[in-house]
């Protein structure tokens, strides 16, 4: 089973010699790349990490404002942009050009040169306005440049920051499991999905107990059946029997004989309690209302409970007494 892909961007992972290894979990392999340990300060990094993603984030939320100032100055330009004109300044100078020589080298009346005059200012005010038009719209495409260029920036900032807050989980994991950044490792497990609430338990109970026990964050995702485990090695593989005890837990129920019921759940008797300390490692539930008692725990351990419980020699017998004993024996109320 893969890495968690998570973990495969830690980037000391992937600068560290590293060899493979190999853990037998529930019948499934699981594969890990195991980085050789350096000890790196577990607190250090959190310290550096932290400072890091103050800085990218800062960064990120500065070009954003950057970004947002920029569009308004644009919008602002394009609701001032006057219609694009029809003419072109390449052709507007050969007008003036074409006018100024009729104007200069042929023969003409003073009325023509008149026209001639009128139409030439008439191709200035065209020109400039297709200036004043190619200024303004060289303006709004240099601020396109600029939010387009901001926007890559933020791209990456944002990568980083994302990068940066996986390293600080990382990195505190490793501080809260009591080990170096180089010594977290990461495993992912496949479970039946019928089985998944037996390492959940109730309210998360066995998630909490098998995280304090093996020393590790275990991160359950029931929908694909995925159980993921972050720490050390020693402790991946304490976690790793421990996970396969409990799903190997079964729950089993044998009828018993009435006397003995009844010698069991009676609340002057010790004897169930006396069992229950013999064998730890089982859940025993004695119903007298149904006549049975209830098992949960390892295959060997609860035939190990079962043998104990039929073990106690329960002998029945009657004796009649007459109504004064009756009294001395049972007594007041």
């Amino acid at each position: 089973i893969p890495l968690d892909s998570r973990l495969s961007k830690e980037k000391h992972l992937a600068s560290k010699s590293k060899r493979r290894c190999h853990i037998l979990l529930l019948g499934t392999t699981a594969t890990m790349e195991v980085p050789e340990a350096k000890g790196e300060n577990a607190d250090s990094k959190v310290a550096q990490v932290e400072s890091n993603l103050k800085r990218a984030t800062l960064a990120r939320q500065t070009t954003l404002e950057s970004i947002k100032t920029i569009q308004k100055e644009m919008d602002s330009l394009v609701k001032q942009r006057v219609p694009r004109p029809r003419e072109k300044l390449s052709g507007l100078d050969e007008r003036l050009k074409k006018l100024e020589h009729d104007r200069t080298i042929v023969s003409i009346s003073l009325k023509e040169e008149k026209e001639i005059l009128w139409q030439m200012s008439r191709v200035e005010k065209l020109k400039r306005q297709v200036e004043e038009f190619q200024s303004h719209d060289k303006k709004i495409k240099a601020k396109k440049a600029e939010i387009s260029t901001l926007r890559d920036d933020l791209k990456k900032l944002s990568e980083q920051v994302s990068d940066l807050r996986l390293e600080l989980s990382m990195a505190q994991k490793a501080q809260s499991l009591g080990c170096s950044v180089e010594e977290l490792l990461g495993m992912q497990v496949e479970c039946p999905p019928d089985m998944m609430g037996r390492i959940i338990g109730k309210k998360g109970q066995n998630v909490k107990q098998l995280q304090k026990e093996g020393n590790v964050s275990i991160d359950v995702v029931p929908n694909d059946g995925r159980v993921r485990i972050t720490g050390s090695l020693q402790s991946l593989d304490a976690t790793a029997m421990n996970i396969d005890r409990v799903l190997a837990v079964v729950e089993e129920s044998m009828e018993l004989a009435k006397p003995l019921l009844y010698y069991l759940t009676s609340k002057e008797i010790t004897a169930l309690a006396e069992i229950r300390s013999r064998q730890p490692d089982v859940q025993i539930e004695v119903k007298r209302s149904t006549g049975d008692v209830r098992f949960r725990g390892l295959p060997d351990d609860i035939e190990s409970a079962k043998n104990d419980i039929l073990s106690v020699d329960v002998v029945e017998s009657t004796i009649e007494l007459s109504a004064a004993e009756s009294s001395l024996v049972v007594g007041k109320q």
